[in-house]
C-alpha cells in the first residue's frame, strides 16, 4: 500500500475515532409492557430521517458501535436492546420467541412515539422553550391554536368525527 493511501486511511480512521468519541449516544430507558427496556438514541442534525437499527438474535445495541457514528451524520438513529438482550432484563418466564420479542419491540416504539413525538407545537406566548430547546420538530403556532373550542372542531375535522368521545377526551 502506497504511503498516501496509508495516510488517507489513518485520518479517516481517526476521524471516525472522533465522531464516535464526541456523540457516543445517549442510553435511555422505557417502561413499556411492565418492563424497563433499553435503547440508545443518537441525534442526527435537525430534520434528519430516523433510523431504527434492530440487531439479531443472542446480540445487544453494542452491534451498531462501529456503524451508528457513521450514520449520525445524516440521521437520528434508535438503537434498541431486544428484548431478552444487551441492558433489556430475561425474565425467567419470558417469552423470547420472535412474536414475543416483537410485541415487546412494538411496544418500545410505541413508547417512544408518545414521549417523543415527530412534531411539537407550542403557543406563541410559550416562555418555557428552554425545556424543549434541541428537540426536533419544534413548531410555533398562533395563540388561538391552542383555545380549547378551536383545537375541538381542527380535530374533529382531521378524524371526521362529530366529537372525541371515542378518543377518550370529551
Amino acid at each position: 500500500m502506497s504511503p498516501m493511501a496509508t495516510d488517507a486511511l489513518q485520518t479517516g480512521f481517526e476521524e471516525y475515532i472522533r465522531r464516535s468519541l464526541e456523540q457516543p449516544g445517549r442510553s435511555r430507558f422505557v417502561e413499556a409492557t411492565g418492563i424497563r427496556l433499553h435503547y440508545l438514541e443518537w441525534d442526527g442534525p435537525p430534520g434528519a430521517p430516523t433510523l431504527l437499527l434492530l440487531h439479531g438474535f443472542d446480540s445487544s445495541h453494542l452491534e451498531f458501535r462501529r456503524l451508528a457514528p457513521l450514520l449520525a451524520d445524516q440521521h437520528q438513529l434508535i438503537i434498541p436492546d431486544l428484548y431478552g438482550f444487551g441492558f433489556c432484563p430475561r425474565p425467567a418466564d419470558g417469552d423470547y420467541s420472535p412474536r414475543g420479542v416483537l410485541a415487546h419491540l412494538e411496544a418500545l416504539l410505541a413508547e417512544l412515539q408518545r414521549t417523543n413525538p415527530a412534531e411539537l407545537l407550542y403557543p406563541e406566548s410559550f416562555t418555557f422553550l428552554h425545556h424543549v430547546e434541541g428537540r426536533r420538530g419544534l413548531r410555533r403556532r398562533p395563540e388561538w391554536e391552542f383555545e380549547l373550542g378551536t383545537a375541538r372542531k381542527l380535530l374533529c375535522q382531521q378524524f371526521g368525527t362529530q366529537d372525541l368521545v371515542g378518543f377518550g377526551v370529551e
